[in-house]
């Protein structure tokens, strides 16, 4: 995964640091009230994107009003934090590969531009968003 896109924030600089020196984590402004924290231990980066409320609900409403355009939710929600949680260039659309299962909660799985694999785990109150990478193989 390429890195998070956005402005990091200034919580991310006064962040407790790896033995290396660089921060343990970095806080990121997406725009639209949307935050992400993106860490990286052993090689490995994770990305917790926080979505507002009012993004849900207008999800939902949309849902609601027109379930066929709106299937589902979640999944417009995982690509949207996947969107922004890699390098995503704007005339992109990450490409949807399906739903797969981590310890009881849904895996939603996704092929970048670069060709990499990412996974989507979305909170029960569908706030917070885990994208980080996933198998080649579904």
């Amino acid at each position: 995964m390429i890195g998070i896109q956005g402005k990091e924030c200034e919580s991310s600089r006064k962040s407790k640091h790896h033995e290396d020196g660089k921060p343990s984590f970095q806080v990121y402004d997406l725009g639209n009230n949307v935050y992400g924290v993106e860490d990286t231990n052993n090689g490995l980066s994770i990305r917790l994107i926080f979505i507002p409320s009012s993004i849900v609900v207008a999800a939902e409403k949309v849902h609601r009003e027109d379930p066929a355009g709106m299937p589902d939710v979640n999944k417009f929600l995982t690509a949207y934090a996947v969107k922004l949680a890699v390098e995503t260039p704007t005339d992109f659309t990450n490409g949807f590969i399906g739903v797969g299962k981590l310890e009881g909660h849904a895996l939603y799985l996704y092929k970048t531009k670069s060709g990499a694999n990412v996974g989507a785990v979305i909170s029960d109150d569908q706030r917070r968003i885990l994208v980080m990478p996933a198998p080649s193989e579904k």
